[in-house]
Parts: structure tokens; sequence; C-alpha cells
């Protein structure tokens, strides 16, 4: 009898605290998603020179108001991610939500299935009464889903999904300042085919005189490398791969459309051809000699300021002043401000290739062991799968409507958007300085994304049209630049996908130290620090022998020949 009325009594603490949790969700609607207060914190990549203070961000008042979950934040530069994000996962001092897409599916892997440190999501995901928004995005799009989970079946981090309509999948933008072209007889991006004619525009540009001060000043590509190398791998010596045949997302690891076959690109002949080519653009003057030692804010104000003439950037909009952005995307544009360069080849005749990447990103919401209200994270992290919501995050309430209470008090139908809502917007708030892209940054969002962000339902099925920019709908003559130049060249980049368990260690235990080696290496052979030739090209490829680099690329090889097969 004891046994029963211990094991009632147990049943009835167990509904209790039952009843207790689910009473702190409110399942009624969206907004707002607990029936009390709650704190969650969030650990978030940001960085205040380039999207302003946390305080003065719209979307996360907004998100806080219509919620009733208080966000605290721990505010990471992402210069430093890596290194902070260890620290907190080694320590033990843990958010509660990761707010951030930078794991790899190896680091997921690691944390996840083996540590325990992300919790499994898989069980919330699929109670379609929790997460309403996210299962409706999951059945559009079941393959950002089914590539969401590990070997074992199990979900430990949200994506974000784009629909194919959305062209920021793309990687770097490439574009000149037009005039620049025109002062050497080109008449836009398209009329530069190949390397050569790449390299013979920036040799013109060089001795043009364009500023007409009489001196040798003109820049005529300026970049940046970054703290670790890693913009300049991509925006830099992946650009030039992506001409040679190879499309990457990292300078590392690629796709050879030459051969068909996946691996290491600096195990690759390319890679080789690359860095002769960059290593000549930088003797000559022809690429910024301050790329090493320069930000991404140098180099954006030197393209902004009109010092420089060509820039590999994700976002076009941060590279232009604001008048420029401003004719850029008026209603009348021509292709006289900026002008995309289209993906170029090695040997004029050859098909040219853009690589882009998945509409689909992964592990941009992970939950800690930390957590003691995962459900709330959960059902706040569904709001963001909500096509509105998901438009405020992106483009701020300049894309909602005259409902939404907002201290400037814009609002807009999405169909007849137009630029002068960002001219009113800046002059409200006295930055008239910055261009529509940077307005947005300093008032609306943080750099992260979680959600799906539908445009084909939100902008009338009009194609390309991207909010980056922040001047969706209005550009479709800035968006039929990208589909002319960009859009015909597009090819997938390696996949997003998980690896065997055998795999990952060896990912685990090589890729870091392969990465760090190769790119120090990179850097010295592009800026003339080491001598480039077939000897020291061969010594190069030996000592990457000595970091595990064929077993690497053997797993890169594979993993991409069953994904392949499996496809």
């Amino acid at each position: 009898m004891k046994k029963i009325l211990a094991l009632v009594l147990a049943l009835m603490l167990c509904m209790s605290a039952a009843v207790a949790e689910g009473s702190l969700l409110n399942m009624d609607s969206m907004f707002p998603v607990v029936n009390e207060p709650v704190e969650l914190e969030f650990c978030i990549v940001y960085d205040s020179s380039m999207y302003g203070e946390w305080e003065d961000l719209w979307w996360w008042h907004y998100m806080e108001e219509n919620t009733g979950v208080t966000i605290v934040p721990r505010l990471i530069a992402k210069d430093v991610w890596k290194e902070q994000s260890m620290i907190m996962l080694s320590s033990g001092d843990l958010p509660d939500v990761f707010f951030y897409g930078g794991w790899s599916p190896a680091e997921i892997y690691e944390y996840g299935l083996q540590d325990g440190i992300f919790i499994p999501l898989t069980e919330y995901v699929n109670d379609a009464e929790l997460m309403p928004n996210l299962t409706a995005a999951f059945e559009m799009y079941p393959e950002a889903k089914a590539g969401s989970a590990l070997p074992d079946g199990n979900i430990y981090g949200l994506p974000f999904m784009m629909s194919d309509y959305y062209v920021t999948a793309s990687g770097y933008r490439a574009q000149w300042h037009t005039a620049w072209l025109n002062d050497i007889g080109i008449e836009d991006g398209n009329g530069i085919e190949t390397l050569d004619e790449f390299y013979n525009a920036l040799l013109a540009i060089r001795d043009a005189d364009h500023n007409g001060n009489g001196q040798a000043d003109e820049i005529p590509w300026s970049t940046y490398w970054g703290t670790d190398g890693k913009y300049g791998m991509n925006y830099v010596v992946g650009y030039i791969l992506n001409a040679l045949g190879l499309a990457t997302g990292d300078g590392l690891v690629a796709v050879n459309y030459n051969t068909g076959e996946a691996g290491y690109a600096p195990m690759m002949e390319e890679y080789y051809d690359a860095l002769v080519f960059l290593n000549k653009l930088y003797a000559e003057g022809l690429i910024d000699t301050d790329m090493f030692s320069q930000t991404d804010a140098d180099m954006c104000a030197k393209f902004g300021a009109g010092l420089s003439a060509f820039s590999t950037h994700w976002n076009p909009g941060g590279c232009c002043t604001a008048e420029e952005w401003d004719a850029h995307t008026a209603d009348n544009y021509g292709d006289t401000v900026l002008t995309y360069q289209k993906p170029m080849v090695d040997v004029k005749g050859e098909t040219p290739i853009q690589g882009v990447s998945s509409k689909h990103g992964m592990n941009v919401f992970c939950i800690t062991m930390a957590c003691e209200n995962p459900e709330v994270a959960m059902r706040w992290a569904d709001s963001c799968y909500d096509l509105k919501t998901s438009m405020y995050y992106r483009c701020g309430p300049i894309f909602g409507s005259e409902d939404d209470d907002w201290k400037i008090g814009l609002s807009v139908d999405l169909e007849n958007h137009k630029q002068n809502e960002y001219h009113e917007a800046r002059e409200i708030t006295g930055e008239t300085d910055l261009s529509g892209y940077q307005w947005i940054q300093c008032h609306i969002n943080s750099s992260a994304s979680v959600g799906y962000f539908g445009l084909d339902e939100t902008l009338g099925h009009r194609k390309y049209v991207d909010p980056l920019m922040y001047e969706p709908g209005i550009a479709p003559q800035w968006t039929d630049n990208y589909t002319r130049s960009i859009a015909p060249y597009e090819v997938d980049l390696y996949p997003n996908m998980y690896f065997t368990e055998e795999q990952n260690k060896v990912i685990e235990l090589y890729k870091t130290s392969l990465d760090e080696y190769v790119i120090e290496m990179t850097a010295k052979f592009i800026a003339g620090e080491n001598t480039l030739n077939e000897e020291t090209w061969a010594e190069f490829q030996k000592s990457m022998e000595a970091y595990n680099g064929a077993e690497y690329n053997t797993v890169l090889f594979d993993a991409y020949e069953t994904y392949k097969a499996n496809a």
C-alpha cells in the first residue's frame, strides 16, 4: 500500500511539474511566447563598430516586447569568437543559447553528440504544436531538416532557410566602380572574361590617374586578409580559385569542377596557379599592399571614398558612400556607379563558374545543457520562422505595417517599397552619411540569423531580390545585374554534411593545425616573403603531408563521393 501511495504521490508531482512547465508557455498564439517573464542568456557574435550599440538595435527590443522573453546578451567580437567560445565550452561557463552560425559539423558532433554540451532538439523540432512555423518551413524544405540531423538522428542546432528567390546565398560579390572601367575603355564587368584580361584592367587602372592628381596612388583592387586570414582565403584566394575551376567557400575545401572531385584545395595544382597570379598582383601593386594589416572597415572606406576600383566583398552596400548607393539603387538605375564582375575563366572559351553556398545554413541556434527552460528557447526560436518576424530581422520595421509601433514611425507596403523610405529614416536619425545597408546595421539587427526568409511569399515571387542590400523590392534593376552577370554560372560549393565518427576524428585531429599552416604560408607566398617556384611548391606539399594533409584530403574526397552517390 505504501508503495502504491508513493507511486501516486510521485505521479502527482510529475503531473504538477508538467502543468507548471506547460503554464509557462503560451500555446494559444505566437506572441507572447510565455505567460510570465523569462530571461535567457544568448551568446552572440557582435561587433559594435559594424552594428552600432546593442541597446539601439530595434529587432531585439521588438522581440522582447512581443515574446515576453528578455534576452541577456553575452557579446563576443567575431575575431575572438573561436578563442572565447572554446573557453566557455571547456570551463562550463555556458550561456543558455549560442546564437551564431559558426559551428562546423565536426564541432556539433563533438559538443553535441559526444559531450552533451549542446542538447538534442529533435523532440522539440518534431512537436508541431510547439514549433508550428518551423514545421511549416521544414515541410517546404525537407532537405534542411535532413541536413540538420547527425548520424544518431538527433538535431543539435536549428538552421536558417532561404527561399529559392533569395540571392544572398551566393558568396562574395565582385564589383567595380563603373567609372574606373569606363576610363580604360571597358563598359562594365561583363567586358572582362579571363584572368589575363582582369590583370590588364588592373594594370591600366593603376596607371590611368583616375583621380586626376598626377600621382600613381590609385588602388586597383583593395581587400583585406583578416586577423586569422579567413577573409582573405575566401575573398582573395577563393576568388581566383573560382576562375581556375575550383568552387570554394573558404579557399581551403573545394569542389574541383575540372575533375568533378572534391578535396583540400592547397593540394590541387590549381592552387599553385592561383598563388602565382596573386603574387604577381601584389608585386606589381595591383592588389592593396595594406591587405595584410588593414581591416574590413579600412577596405570599405577606401572603396567607398573612391580610392580603389575593385572589391570582393559579401555586400557591396558596405563599400559605397550613401550617395553612391542611393544612385546605384535609384529607380532610374543604370550600371553607372557599380557593376558586377562576371565570373572569370583562365582560358577564353571555358565555362565560368560561381560557387554558391547552400540556401540553408546549419547550427545557427544551439541550446546548451545550462538552459533551464529549453522549451521557452525553442518557442522563441520558432517565432523567427514566421515570415513577418524574419523579414523584420533582416530588414526592419520599414517592411512592416502601420500597426507596429516604432519610434521612427516608418511603414511601407512591401509591394510598393521605394528607396525614399531609407532617405527619410536617415534624415530622422541625422545619419545621412550612412548607406541604407549601414543604417540598418546600426539600428535593426546583429550578425547572426535564424529563421526562414521566404521572399517569394513576401515580395510577390520576384526572383533575386536581396534584403542584405536593404533595398529589396526597389531594385529589380540591381538584381537584374546579378542575374545577367552571376546567376547563369552558379554551381554548388562543398556541401554542409556530417561525417562518420572515424572521419570526424581525422578532422578533429588535423584540420585546425593544417589550416593554420596553410593560411600562414599562403600569405607569405602572396606577399613574396617566401619565394614561389616548383621547388618551394614541392616543399610546401611535403610539409602539408607532415600535418597529415593527405589523410584529411582523403576524408574530404570520400565524404563527397558518398554524398554524390546518395544525392
